[in-house]
């Protein structure tokens, strides 16, 4: 426990008030709608072995006396600047400060993901987001304030409003910022001779708008500006991906690779698209001319259902007509077989016990995979679901609600990590954490045994898990403390001896499969202005069986594998280019195989199911089953 003093009031801070961990702070809930954000010191634990980062947390806090005394006042409403210092009761040192609690709001970055656009994020919802942000940009300028690490990840939205948090390292008079984020950062503020971004000269606002440049071109068409994979034809022009905005080399190149899974940027107006090929490719800066944004008029199109902001649709004008849609495809060894191609949008899909199932959203009627209508409305993104053979799960924020043919509605109150609500099924049981306890109970069929039971405590509003059909894996961090666990599906009680590596920085996204008898984890990190991928292979015991950690640039195929599935030893990850193999070989994770044969059938964007019948292709709106000759 951390004892502070708040105007001089003693406050205990306890790891079960921890609600976010970044790289230079943790994020504490005091009550009352205030949350307290305290520095980490250079003897945090997330910071062990690594002595860059504890001279910056040293130099960082040497600033901060200073610094948050001289804070400006009268900001923009929409920045969640400092209240009332926070000073450490041993040394007086000033250790962080208060601020107001964001309930509900969600990072700027999970908008330029995928699922957004399936959990009904629209185009509009983008602009007006992006309008309000633009307003705030534009005061702080006016008063000689440059945000500078200005990223997705420091932008919480809430409605169509976006905050800006992290105040504490705007930058202003004499202080300047020194950290960069290496999506964001101006390349025109970067060693030109270096391999990878690297910062030498301090921001400007011209640098902001660069960042909310990358911001809104990633949030629109779910790619950042130097985003695909580069593949010049002469093999002595490649270059690292690290080295590419240092060379301008935008996913407008024809030698550019553009991901299936991102929007065509054609379906932007032209005006837009011209202003952004200025930005990228020509060095054009200044402040974002926001009647490109006012003037974007979008457009569904009533054939293909794709969003534009044209006169006519782009992805009709120069598609092939197809007067009958295939359902068998062959190529080389490869027979793809779809099943269901929606007219709207595929929600979730699973086989926890070996069925395949799922649940899309057609014309606001949310569909089982037997045709069923589930219920009606329109899906959000703050909703996640689980299934099983007859009960549907709808979590959003910290209610849980479960819907059976042949039953009332239940509802469940659960638990939410970084606002997601917890719960997974795995045959015919469902999993949640409620008030710190994770709760296991029966979800199927009319003669219930057992009541919901207890398997473990856990931290509350802090831990995030995953199930299996033998067994799950979850961890939680908050403050100083870090502890991952497994569990029986059919057992009480929690292993939380697992061995994690250090886990330094602010989490982005994480993920896991499951095989009968270990798990693939795969946590990616903000880790000074860099993401960092940890890949760990954990078993039914506890066992760390693999860790490695990879920058995406590094291996490639660590973009698909939110939606690959598992299969003893052995990993299938879906790729812009087809499957991939990866395998487990005396404690390395190395990639075995490829299958080009696959490569028009799956993206990064696709999900690998392992149903007892067969390999399933999960689309955003088809399902298809994948034969392959050995």
């Amino acid at each position: 426990m951390t004892k502070l003093l708040v105007r001089n009031r003693t406050l205990t801070l306890k790891p079960e008030q921890a609600i976010g961990k970044g790289g230079e702070a943790d994020v504490y809930d005091i009550g009352g709608g205030m949350a307290l954000k305290l520095f980490k010191t250079p003897n945090h634990p997330d910071l062990a072995l690594n002595p860059n980062e504890q001279r910056a947390a040293a130099d960082r806090l040497a600033e901060h006396q200073r610094k948050l005394r001289e804070f400006p006042t009268g900001l923009p409403e929409r920045v969640v600047a400092p209240l009332d210092l926070a000073t450490d009761s041993a040394s007086g040192m000033i250790a962080g400060y208060t601020m107001r609690l964001l309930q509900n709001a969600e990072v700027l970055l999970r908008y330029g993901e995928p699922l957004s656009r399936q959990n009904g994020v629209r185009s509009e919802t983008i602009v007006s987001i992006f309008r309000d942000l633009h307003a705030t940009l534009t005061e702080l300028h006016k008063r000689g304030i440059v945000v500078g690490d200005f990223n997705d990840l420091n932008v919480l939205v809430k409605g169509l409003s976006a905050y800006l948090i992290d105040a504490d390292s705007l930058q202003f008079g004499p202080y300047l910022t020194r950290v960069f984020t290496e999506r964001f950062v101006d390349p025109l503020l970067c060693d030109p001779g270096a391999e990878r971004l690297t910062l030498c000269r301090p921001f400007v606002p011209a640098s902001d708008w660069h960042a909310f440049n990358v911001m809104l071109f990633r949030s629109l068409l779910l790619v950042e500006p130097y985003g695909g994979i580069y593949k010049p034809k002469d093999a002595a022009r490649k270059i690292p991906q690290t080295a590419r905005a240092l060379r301008r080399i935008t996913v407008f190149e024809p030698e550019v690779i553009y991901p299936k899974v991102a929007v065509r940027y054609d379906v932007l107006s032209d005006a837009l698209l011209q202003y952004f090929h200025g930005a990228f490719k020509r060095d054009q800066r200044g402040a974002f001319p926001v009647a490109l944004l006012e003037n974007l008029i979008w457009s569904v199109c009533p054939k293909c259902g794709a969003e534009h902001a044209r006169k006519t649709c782009p992805l009709c004008e120069h598609a092939t007509p197809m007067c009958v849609r295939e359902v068998v495809q062959i190529r080389g060894k490869v027979k793809i077989t779809r099943i269901l191609q929606s007219d709207g949008t595929i929600l979730h899909a699973s086989a926890g016990d070996g069925v395949l199932r799922w649940l899309a959203n057609e014309n606001g009627a949310f569909k089982r995979e037997d045709g069923r209508t589930v219920f009606t409305g329109q899906p959000s993104p703050a909703m996640r679901f689980a299934l099983t053979a007859r009960t549907t799960w709808i979590g959003s924020g910290q209610k849980l609600i479960g819907i059976s043919h042949d039953s009332q509605p239940r509802p469940e109150n659960v638990d939410a990590c970084g606002g997601r609500p917890q719960f997974a099924c795995a045959g015919d049981s469902l999993f949640w954490l409620r008030d710190g306890c994770l709760m296991r109970q029966s979800s199927d069929g009319p003669n219930i045994a057992l009541g919901p039971e207890s398997i473990g405590t856990v931290l509350p509003q802090q831990t995030t898990f995953w199930v299996g059909r033998r067994f799950g894996f979850g961890f939680y961090r908050a403050g100083q403390l870090g502890v991952a666990f497994v569990f029986g599906t059919r057992s009480r009680g929690l292993n939380d001896s697992v061995k994690l590596p250090p886990l330094n920085g602010q989490l982005v996204s994480a993920s896991c499969t499951f095989a009968e008898e270990r798990c693939w984890v795969f946590l990616t990190l903000q880790q000074a202005g860099q993401l960092l991928t940890h890949t760990l292979v954990v078993n039914a015991d506890g066992n760390v069986e693999a860790s490695e950690l990879h920058a995406l640039d590094e291996a490639e195929w660590l973009a698909g594998v939110a939606g690959a599935c598992a299969t003893n030893k052995m990993l299938l990850v879906p790729t812009d280019e087809g499957l991939v193999r990866i395998e487990l070989d005396n404690g390395r994770i190395v990639q075995t195989r490829t299958f080009p044969d696959t490569e028009p059938f799956v993206d990064t964007g696709s999900r690998l199911i392992l149903a007892r019948d067969g390999l399933y292709i999960v689309g955003s709106r088809s399902i298809s089953r994948l034969d392959m000759e050995p």
